[in-house]
């Protein structure tokens, strides 16, 4: 990149370059969760955060992969997939909240840190998403240059 002018990113290297830009705020402000719900409820809090941040990473995560995939897909495929996908997540989220909630009392994670972990973590990871979408260029034509081409063409 010279001249500090950042080029377009490729639509295969976009979800990479957004999730890692949403996934290290996300991280950092999970560790913090994770050490607060230690210090205040216990290891059992600091577990279901830390379980809630991770949720929220892989399922992201996973939203991303299937964008990278399916980027030079005709977008009703695309569309299928993702929906799939999207079907996938809510049924392993149905089956990860029967266990947490059918837990045995000696290994229970807290279920209130867990919803506080994903809260966080889904509120950080979607903020710093945003702010990556508006910073990474997508054009692929620069508007600028094809009026001067073709203002220089007349």
């Amino acid at each position: 990149m010279s001249g500090g002018v950042q080029h377009p990113a490729s639509l295969r290297e976009l979800p990479g370059r957004y999730f890692r830009a949403a996934a290290i705020p996300t991280v950092l402000a999970g560790v913090l969760t994770t050490v607060l719900a230690g210090l205040g409820d216990g290891s059992s809090a600091a577990w279901g955060a830390a379980l809630g941040v991770v949720l929220v990473l892989v399922f992201f995560g996973i939203d991303l992969l299937a964008m990278r995939v399916t980027a030079n897909w005709e977008p009703t495929a695309a569309f299928g997939v993702v929906m799939m996908e999207y079907l996938g997540k809510i049924i392993a989220l149905a089956i990860l909240l029967v266990a947490l909630t059918g837990q045995s009392e000696p290994q229970q994670l807290s279920t209130r840190w867990v919803g506080i972990g994903l809260a966080v973590a889904a509120v950080v990871f979607l903020t710093a998403l945003v702010v990556a979408y508006l910073r990474v260029p997508t054009f692929v034509i620069d508007p600028e240059s094809s009026r001067t081409e073709r203002d220089a063409a007349t």
